[in-house]
């Protein structure tokens, strides 16, 4: 997103950081934190490195469905029990590929509004939350599907 908000979305490295991106989804979509299969199992998907993935890759297309089913899965995991932080970084990756989540904002306040919300860096999950409602508006969004810094 950084090399694509200083217009060097054509730079090697840029390239380099989607094809590793895109070589750590798991067959049926979604990511984790790193690594796809470990000790012959396959890992399972979560929501937030998903989101951020998805939103990192914007309007890519990997050929192959990944981004897609990676869509789909975030879409049907977030619900009333997901984290501010994974909640914004999940509705973040769905806009950034075209898919704007119906409830998204009641999702979020009910996120910011549970007791444990309230416990630290709540300014932080404010602000993503913030950035998150604005959907396929907000600048992290749009930084990485333009390519070029406002």
């Amino acid at each position: 997103m950084a090399l694509r908000a200083a217009g060097m979305q054509a730079h090697p490295r840029a390239y380099e950081a989607v094809r590793l991106m895109l070589d750590r989804i798991l067959p049926a979509g979604g990511c984790n934190y790193g690594n796809t299969f470990v000790l012959g199992q396959t890992l399972r998907p979560h929501i937030q490195p998903t989101g951020i993935m998805l939103m990192a890759l914007g309007g890519v297309d990997d050929g192959n469905e990944r981004i897609v089913k990676s869509v789909q899965w975030l879409d049907g995991a977030i619900d009333a029990q997901t984290t501010t932080a994974s909640l914004a970084f999940a509705l973040l990756g769905l806009a950034a590929n075209g898919r704007e989540r119906a409830g998204a904002e009641k999702l979020l306040e009910a996120a910011l509004n549970k007791p444990t919300s309230a416990l630290g860096a709540a300014l932080p999950r404010r602000s993503l939350a913030a950035l998150a409602v604005l959907g396929k508006r907000s600048p992290l969004v749009t930084l990485g599907r333009e390519g070029v810094a406002p």
